[in-house]
């Protein structure tokens, strides 16, 4: 599991497997009671990661502190 955190566009992503490859989220899934959650789901329907859109809001001080910016590609 690895959690990464962008505090400037305060998004953080929750990797749930390793290595979470280009396309492998196949679908996505808006959790009902919170717009700020979004369930990423594999082909095979297994939840794969977290993203959350209010991180400041969100996230558990502690998980702030364990978190690594997130390397984007160019």
């Amino acid at each position: 599991m690895k959690i990464t955190h962008d505090p400037k566009h305060n998004l953080a992503y929750l990797n749930l497997k390793d290595g979470i490859g280009t396309g492998e989220a196949a679908f996505q899934q808006d959790v009902v009671d919170n717009e700020n959650l979004i369930l990423d789901f594999d082909i095979d329907g297994h939840l794969i990661g977290i993203e959350m859109l209010d991180a400041e809001t969100l996230l558990h001080p502690e998980l702030k502190d364990k978190a690594v910016m997130p390397k984007f590609d160019d």
